[in-house]
């Protein structure tokens, strides 16, 4: 039976069968991997939206940032389930696949490397609409439910492994300082997920303001609510720099020579990340810059027009952040070398 749109939450929940993988690497030891990545959750966490969510679903790509991180084979298990709540969550059978893959982990001498859950989102499709006392009692109940499903992975996992929780992001791109809107609710249920990741130790993945301002580009709504394969990037990105695994920043360097010898001189300089660059700009106060241009991988350039300057120093500062939310910022001096404005020496 199709489901009509009723409102700005409203979630197109599409029953889509993922197998999760197993766990392949055969009584694999601890010298030959850094452990296995669980995600555990809803539809969010199961990848729908993404083109191929076995490769481009978030979970799935903070899988293959382990990998990379480590230089060795991860194992992950990706557990979600289109349409979870809390409530399923525990009494609908992925609590016991859950503990069933802690149990051959354990077995098998591999320790969980980390683990994130996103639950919430079909609770506020449930409310969608609902009068006031019923979304308070719906509230209510996930307060309790959430606690306690948090709590029982937190328990399996012990307490030093990772663990990561995903705050829903807002369809409605509303003011949550209305009391009662949309937004108001979505931010009581974020609320909810943020006091019980400090209560058991866990990491929060900030999708509410990652979202915010750009639902049209991270999400495929107004037909479907899910992520695309950007938005499933950025919640990648969230779980990746909250579980602050990768802590090493990029590096910078410049090869190019720094004396402008003509007005419209090309800057070259090569970035190297252990994991992955997320953003690359390059801003001057003193002239005007078009670019960076990637030339190759880890290759980038910028023009700049120093015709309108007569500074004999300008100063361009390269930002880059990567995967992780590290950033470096370098300041590059380049001596203007020109002679009469517009012509080489």
């Amino acid at each position: 039976m199709r489901r009509r749109w009723r409102g700005p939450l409203a979630m197109s929940l599409a029953v889509v069968a993922l197998m999760s993988l197993n766990l392949q690497a055969p009584q694999a030891s601890l010298a030959q991997t850094p452990g296995v990545y669980i995600a555990l959750g809803d539809s969010i966490g199961a990848g729908i939206g993404s083109s191929l969510p076995r490769e481009r679903g978030n979970a799935a790509i903070v899988a293959s940032w382990l990998v990379t991180l480590s230089g060795e084979p991860v194992p992950f298990e990706n557990l979600a389930v289109p349409g979870e709540t809390a409530a399923t969550f525990i009494a609908g059978g992925q609590l016991q696949r859950f503990r069933e893959t802690v149990a051959r982990s354990k077995a098998a001498g591999i320790p969980i490397a980390a683990v994130s859950v996103s639950l919430g989102g079909n609770e506020l499709l449930a409310l969608d609409a609902g009068a006031l006392s019923d979304r308070q009692a719906g509230l209510d109940e996930f307060t309790a439910r959430y606690s306690e499903a948090v709590a029982v992975v937190r328990s399996e996992i012990g307490p030093d492994t990772p663990l990561v929780v995903s705050t829903n992001y807002d369809l409605t791109e509303g003011d949550r300082e209305i009391r009662f809107s949309d937004s108001w609710w979505i931010e009581q249920f974020n609320t909810v997920i943020r006091y019980t990741a400090g209560e058991y130790g866990a990491q929060v993945a900030e999708l509410s303001e990652r979202f915010k301002g750009r639902i049209s580009e991270y999400t495929l709504y107004p037909y479907d609510v899910h992520p695309s394969n950007q938005g499933h990037a950025a919640i990648a990105r969230a779980i990746w720099a909250a579980l602050r695994l990768d802590t090493e920043p990029p590096s910078v360097t410049v090869p190019s020579s720094l004396e402008a010898t003509r007005s419209t001189p090309t800057i070259s300089f090569t970035i190297r990340d252990n994991v992955g660059i997320s953003s690359v700009n390059v801003s001057s106060d003193d002239v005007a810059i078009r670019g960076p241009f990637e030339t190759a991988s880890g290759e980038y350039s910028v023009l700049l027009d120093l015709g309108a300057t007569d500074l004999e120093e300008v100063a361009l500062t390269i930002e880059i952040g990567d995967d992780a939310g590290n950033v470096t910022r370098e300041v590059v001096t380049l001596q203007d070398a020109v002679g009469d404005r517009g012509e080489s020496q």
